[in-house]
């Protein structure tokens, strides 16, 4: 898996993690819910995910 920053067509941040298919596609599995003006902003939004993990709790609403 790995992240891809990339600018939208509105030239603002945005990421995705992006994993290969075993066929050899890619599979967006999760994307930046907002664009960001300043790409250092979209890199702490990457460091967030990073850090979620099996403790991190799911909220059902």
């Amino acid at each position: 898996m790995w992240f891809e920053i990339y600018l939208d067509n509105e030239y603002k941040w945005r990421w995705r993690l992006c994993q290969y298919f075993p066929s050899g596609g890619v599979d967006v599995i999760a994307t930046s819910h907002q664009g960001y003006n300043d790409k250092s902003v979209c890199e702490i939004d990457i460091r967030n995910v990073k850090l979620t993990n099996d403790l991190t709790p799911v909220r059902y609403i």
